[in-house]
């Protein structure tokens, strides 16, 4: 083999053995299954350096296609300083979608049959509502049994199936789905009409045209001749096809010059309800049968405790090309397992940790941790132990869970069954859902309200004397009225948590939720948002009401505080704030401590997917992910019981706790050597956790023969030194909802719940200002009744 010259070994310095053969392996098909950390993006830049500075490819016979912008300029910079400014301009790095919408301009002439000119506009997501809303007015259809989000999700699903309206229509299975097909026919008229096209156009109508225009895709075969993809396990149908077409041809058509470098990863293929598939590896080396698979299998990111307990998850996936990752990081720390009481000790636990491993010094910043969740609405629990431990947080991904708009949609609700007279809340949901009173009625009633001096309340209830009103918008505005007065009767029928269920139902806003595409996500927002008023379920309702409201603000009001306005989110780089963040959202980040929650059966893996074998997989490359995001401390953490519609649901361990050796987890302090637990077979960290008189933690697992457990005490309990008779068994609970009383340390509280267990009195306290809501026990605190 040749000595390589002193530019080779410039460019390949550093790089390990694989790495070295992906870099230099320039002609032919080639896929490079990348592990996560195993340094991908420095292999596909140098790799481009290479063929221009070793092989002398021309810089602009070079196509480089990422999936976001932030990556395509990541990629443009490294280039810059690898070849010169010049030469990387000359390359085309970008998105798909951008390259597709030079290569329709660049070929408008073409496109004229279809309506589209030169200067078609890109219409964005807005737009492409306002179009739907169109296209169902045309058809003559209700915007209110047929949602715009809805619809769209469901075209946009059809277009990346490479479907066309009528080959919609064809395999609908579903009444919805054959209006959708309708609705798709009129968008897709309305578009050219307006010379437009959506993102999902511009790669459907690229991939027609090379397909259909054998002249045009050979000219683009001949600029682009080293093609590379990044993040290949996450194309589409339209993506791939487009790679085939420039590679290697159609299928009638064969061409190209079959350099294609793909490189991704099939074990973090996660994004399937975007239209990934997990079967593009098979396809690429079905497409390309002689193509050369490079595995990148060594990480610069984990230890090897963490990547071995990943790939233990993985490895039971079948749709998958078999890799063992290894470090030379060394074994590291052995991963921690935590199971709290409830979902509420999960959050306390997190934060409670976080502040030892700062005191300890063991992370110097709060940016070095994240906590990672399956949904949106685990993030509540979450946000709301971190604001009472001031612990500066930032939500990636969405919004901190009470300025999500559902969220405030239902408490402005609520705050009007306590309050009629808050005129903001009344004016954020008098028209949500949509009841057909626009900004020129609610204009009308509030100048009409100040000119008579009444609240809006007052004059929604007044409505019918409003003096320019048209019949319908008068109709509306009482309809509405109405249905206030009937939510407010209920206050005096219905517990806390059903009051909720009735707003939710009455209003029509739950319905219109669970019909959105994006509907489970936002209704699990307003789940969890019940799961907190099921706290106040057994004290009577009014009272219930106004706790939980003042809980509530109290808690948001911090929120502001902390981030300096309202629904500000903390993401400034130089933020030294803990990061919460979702699975799917995590993917591409780092971070050197990682709390990953809510390991539960039907959390990890989600609930929907326990009975999908392929959704199940999808949920193993999620946990693969999440894991591979820690650098040196992984924590896996997981309540034993959790609220659901009123009842206190126990549950099963994740599954994938049980494919983790119990020798990768940490044993507990003092517990000797971990055994098998009742509810997960194979044993992991299960650690007592006190602090401050506090036991947020769960049961330990105790080894040998002779360890015997104390008295199980439910974790998130808080102690107080007591002089009480701890063996006295009470025959009946002292306290009851609604009693005020008083603790030495917290102040004046309300008790929201009292039970018996295990032969001890346990109570919930709601207490003033920042202590919040805390579980006693009456062994040991001590509580005094208040008049």
């Amino acid at each position: 083999m040749p000595e390589h010259t002193d530019l080779e070994q410039e460019l390949l310095a550093g790089l390990n053995g694989p790495q070295r053969e992906a870099v230099t392996t320039t002609e032919g098909p080639l896929l490079i299954l990348a592990g996560p950390g195993s340094g991908k993006t420095r292999v596909i830049t140098h790799r481009i350096a290479y063929l221009v500075r070793c092989r002398g490819v021309r810089p602009w016979h070079i196509l480089a296609v990422t999936f976001t912008n932030k990556a395509a300029r990541e990629m443009q910079e490294r280039l810059e300083k690898l070849v010169g400014l010049n030469e990387a301009r000359e390359m085309y790095i970008g998105t798909f979608h951008a390259i597709c919408a030079r290569v329709l301009r660049a070929e408008a002439d073409l496109l004229a049959p279809l309506g589209l000119t030169r200067s078609f506009v890109i219409l964005d997501t807005d737009d492409q509502a306002a179009l739907i809303k169109q296209a169902l007015r045309d058809l003559d259809l209700d915007e209110k049994q047929y949602r715009v989000s809805l619809i769209h999700a469901l075209i946009s699903r059809a277009k990346n199936a490479m479907l066309s309206p009528y080959q919609m229509a064809e395999q609908a299975r579903r009444y919805t789905e054959e209006v959708a097909a309708r609705v798709y026919r009129r968008y897709q008229q309305l578009l050219r009409a307006n010379n437009s096209v959506d993102f999902d156009d511009l790669l459907m109508l690229t991939e027609q045209l090379w397909r259909t225009e054998s002249e045009v895709l050979e000219r683009y075969q001949q600029r682009w001749q080293y093609i590379h993809v990044d993040e290949f396990q996450d194309c589409n149908v339209p993506q791939y096809k487009l790679i085939r077409l420039l590679g290697r041809g159609s299928y009638e058509r064969p061409g190209g010059s079959g350099n294609v470098c793909v490189v991704g990863d099939d074990d973090q293929m996660i994004y399937s309800w975007r239209g990934a598939s997990a079967e593009n590896v098979q396809a690429f080396e079905r497409d390309f049968p002689e193509a050369r698979i490079i595995l990148l299998e060594q990480n610069y990111r984990s230890t090897q405790h963490i990547l071995d307990a990943a790939q233990c998850v993985v490895r039971r996936n079948t749709a998958r090309k078999e890799k063992r990752l290894w470090t030379a990081l060394g074994q590291g720390e052995k991963l921690i397992y935590h199971e709290a009481y409830n979902d509420e000790a999960e959050g306390l636990y997190v934060a409670d940790e976080i502040l030892k491993l700062l005191a300890r010094g063991e992370v110097a910043h709060r940016g070095e941790i994240a906590v990672m969740y399956r949904t949106n609405a685990q993030s509540r629990a979450l946000e709301e132990q971190f604001l009472r431990a001031n612990i500066p947080y930032k939500v990636i991904g969405s919004r901190k869970f009470y300025e999500r708009k559902e969220v405030k949609d239902m408490l402005a609700y609520l705050r009007l069954l306590l309050n009629p007279h808050d005129d903001l809340s009344l004016q954020r949901i008098i028209n949500v859902p949509n009841r057909k009173i626009g900004p020129k009625s609610l204009g009308e009633l509030q100048r009409w309200a100040r000119e008579e001096q009444h609240s809006l309340y007052d004059a929604l209830q007044r409505s019918e004397e409003h003096p320019t009103l048209g019949r319908a918008a008068k109709n509306a505005l009482q309809q509405f009225a109405q249905l206030l007065e009937e939510l407010r009767a209920s206050v005096a029928e219905l517990r806390l948590p059903e009051l909720l269920d009735r707003v939710a139902e009455r209003t029509g806003y739950g319905p219109e939720l669970r019909a959105s595409p994006e509907g489970e996500e936002r209704w699990s927002n307003i789940l969890e948002l019940r799961r907190v008023a099921e706290d106040y379920a057994e004290i009577e309702t009014s009272l219930a009401l106004e706790l939980f409201l003042e809980n509530v603000a109290l808690v948001g009001g911090a929120d502001v505080a902390q981030t300096g306005e309202e629904g500000t989110l903390l993401h400034e780089e130089d933020q030294d704030a803990v990061t919460l963040i979702t699975l799917h959202a995590a993917k591409g980040l780092e971070f050197p401590v990682v709390f990953i929650v809510g390991l539960d059966e039907g959390i990890l893996p989600h609930g929907r997917s326990i009975d999908a074998p392929e959704q199940l997989e999808e949920e193993r490359r999620l946990a693969y992910v999440g894991f591979t995001r820690a650098m040196r401390r992984l924590y896996l953490v997981r309540a034993r019981r959790r609220s659901y519609f009123g009842d206190v649901v126990y549950t099963e361990p994740s599954r994938f706790l049980a494919d983790i050796p119990p020798d990768l987890f940490a044993s507990s302090p003092g517990s000797g050597s971990l055994r098998q637990s009742s509810t997960w077979e194979r044993g992991g960290r299960y650690e007592s956790y006190d602090h401050d008189h506090e036991d947020y933690g769960s049961r330990r697992v105790y080894g040998g023969a002779a360890s015997r457990p104390r008295r199980s005490v439910p974790a998130d309990t808080t102690f107080a030194p007591s002089s009480a008779d701890v063996s006295s068994t009470p025959a009946a609970p002292r306290f009851q909802p609604g009693d005020r009383v008083l603790h030495h340390l917290f102040g004046q509280g309300i008790v929201l719940k009292s039970e018996l267990e295990s032969g001890s009195e346990f109570v919930e306290v709601q207490f003033q200002g920042k202590h919040g809501k805390k579980r006693l026990s009456l062994d040991y605190a001590r509580l005094e009744r208040l008049p």
